[in-house]
């Protein structure tokens, strides 16, 4: 099962098709390869409805959990720049997800939030 979902999130043309598979990865055992595939789109992308899906697979696939305070900040600095266009809507989504408390955002996520050991 993990072959077929992997080379999804490697060579699948569409960003979606990607974050999706690597949602599906989560799911079915192997959350590094998952996590590391959705933070990659979230990275690279310039199109604000793919970095708020990419964010949002984080929690659905149980990924969120490896989520670290500088990837949490480095997500609100790719979120802060400026934007403009017809895809506006999708960063001012991401913006107000990106305005919670981080330790809000995730109730897994005890990296971010300091619940066990504090952020790192």
């Amino acid at each position: 099962m993990h072959s077929p979902l992997k080379r999804l999130i490697s060579n699948d043309a569409t960003a979606a098709n990607r974050i999706m598979g690597a949602q599906a990865l989560g799911g079915y055992g192997d959350p590094d390869t998952a996590f590391n595939a959705i933070r990659r789109e979230i990275d690279k992308t310039e199109e604000g409805y793919v970095f708020l899906f990419a964010l949002n697979v984080f929690q659905y696939s149980h990924t969120d959990d490896r989520l670290t305070l500088q990837g949490w900040k480095s997500f609100q600095e790719i979120v802060g720049s400026d934007r403009s266009g017809a895809d506006r809507y999708g960063w001012e989504y991401a913006q107000r997800l990106m305005d919670l408390p981080p330790r809000k955002w995730s109730r897994r996520n005890v990296r971010i939030s300091g619940e066990e050991g504090g952020p790192r």
